[in-house]
């Protein structure tokens, strides 16, 4: 086979996320036996500790995320699930080097398929993305309904665009053109460079359409995916430490950093930062894209509101080949130190700032697991309404907690979008800003218990999550007991 080597990766660009809806039922996950749940722009769940809750949300995600695509990809080569249609292109491409496909059409006719065969990937590979055995969740399945999304999967196809070079031997001259404008439902394929057309194309050449036409499929319903695992705390300060972090990336980029998926995105989310991120370059973005500069301003309000300092990207030395990170707590007159000896707290929130001010895109999902850890009650009702903020910005968020000030204080932010006068309910609220009012339709909240999870969100907008009551009454007749 002619070895082959793209010049331009994939590059989607969407406009401002529709707000996804979908339906997933869950069997045979731990102690799960089967859940029903109705995903939605802030999905949460809680309940007490191994009840399912982690593994869910990462069920969820893995199933778009770059972990299951590969493997998709993969099991669509060696022919265990076809698309006709994807075959066809790369027929066309191989006898003819053109092709079209009308993308809305493979959609419609093949969206339910395909959504199922990347949920059964990220159900027999969940083992493998939490990083320890398949065979522990022998037995589960996830389905997912794609009903109540058909109609905006396609019009986020439709303003999705993407553009691929995929130059063909080591120097070529020829080249596969792939590209999919946004406004258009089709994407076109032709090659050029081609000195003698009567000479049949390369071997190989034609197993790129699938990953340009699936590609486009996954990411016009959640573009990125970034994880917030609880090790974060930790794992954030190994990759934010001083140390050469080229041996870091190394080992991420080999596949030798064993450790989760969650914590090896996380990881290399940051690497990349230390590596590319400029602050001067994405406040240029900002000029000219609102949601950019919304969430800088985001940034911001957390540095402010929560960190109480300033995180600081500062370019090393030439050995070095990164940033550094420091912080300067405010107060400090100026002083900075490295982000290991810093508080938990800003452990464990500089990555979300981290994403926020340098990565950040509308159409995100973003799966946040305890995001109180080693946060003081008023932080955590900061926080939530920041990620209710972030949330009316176009980001898509799961949440898993054990936190009553955030569980309790979501109740408010919902109560808070049905007000009259929106603004003057925003001055009883910690961040003063009715942005963070998040209608309940945008929410779902999930209590894990008893093998299942049961929708908790009433249509007046409460919550009734009966354990952390429960525990509050028997510690206080505890008190008036001894």
């Amino acid at each position: 086979m002619v070895s082959m080597r793209r010049r331009s990766d994939i590059n989607l660009t969407n406009a401002l996320p529709i707000e996804l809806r979908m339906h997933a039922v869950i069997r045979n996950l731990g102690p799960v036996r089967e859940a029903n749940i109705n995903i939605k722009p802030l999905t949460v769940f809680i309940g007490q500790n191994n009840t399912g809750k982690t593994w869910t949300a990462y069920l969820l995600a893995s199933a778009f995320s770059d972990f299951c695509f590969p493997r998709l990809l993969e099991d669509f080569n060696l022919g265990f699930i076809s698309y006709p249609e994807v075959d066809e292109v790369s027929s066309s491409i191989t006898k003819n080097g053109t092709a079209l496909i009308d993308i809305i059409e493979l959609q419609q006719s093949r969206g339910p398929q395909f959504l199922n065969d990347l949920a059964r990937t990220a159900s027999r590979s969940l083992g493998t993305f939490l990083g320890t055995e398949d065979s522990f969740f022998d037995g589960l399945e996830l389905n997912l309904d794609p009903s109540d999304i058909m109609k905006e999967w396609s019009e986020g196809i439709i303003n999705s665009a993407s553009s691929w070079k995929i130059i063909v031997g080591p120097k070529g001259p020829e080249m596969l053109n792939i590209q999919k404008k946004k406004g258009e439902r089709s994407i076109k394929f032709y090659v050029t460079g081609r000195e003698d057309d009567s000479k049949s194309l390369p071997a190989g050449i034609e197993d790129f359409p699938q990953d340009a036409v699936l590609s486009l499929m996954i990411r016009s319903i959640y573009p990125r995916i970034f994880f917030f695992p609880p090790e974060r705390i930790s794992y954030s300060s190994l990759a934010l430490s001083p140390p050469k972090i080229e041996d870091l990336r190394n080992r991420i980029d080999s596949g030798s950093f064993n450790q989760s998926y969650p914590i090896a995105d996380l990881m290399s989310m940051i690497a990349g930062i230390r590596d590319r991120g400029n602050l001067k370059d994405r406040e240029e973005t900002a000029g000219n894209d609102l949601h950019v500069r919304r969430y800088l301003e985001l940034a911001t309000l957390l540095r402010t509101e929560l960190l109480k300092g300033d995180l600081q990207l500062i370019q090393s030395d030439p050995v070095l080949k990164a940033n550094r990170v420091l912080f300067q707590p405010t107060g400090a007159n100026g002083k900075t130190v490295e982000i290991p000896a810093t508080a938990s707290l800003v452990k464990s929130l500089s990555p979300l700032y981290l994403y926020l001010t340098y990565v950040a895109m509308p159409g995100d999902l973003l799966v946040i697991d305890e995001p109180e850890m080693n946060l003081h009650p008023e932080a955590q009702a900061k926080i939530i309404e920041l990620l209710a903020i972030l949330v009316n910005s176009g980001i898509r968020i799961i949440v898993t907690t054990h936190s009553p000030y955030i569980v309790d204080h979501l109740v408010n932010i919902m109560e808070g979008a049905e007000r009259e006068r929106p603004d003057e309910a925003a001055e009883k609220f910690y961040l003063k800003t009715s942005e963070a009012f998040l209608s309940k339709d945008k929410v779902s909240v999930y209590l894990f218990e008893d093998g299942t999870a049961k929708n908790v969100l009433s249509e007046d907008g409460m919550i009734d999550w009966g354990t952390f009551g429960d525990v509050s009454e028997q510690v206080s007749k505890i008190y008036f007991q001894i």
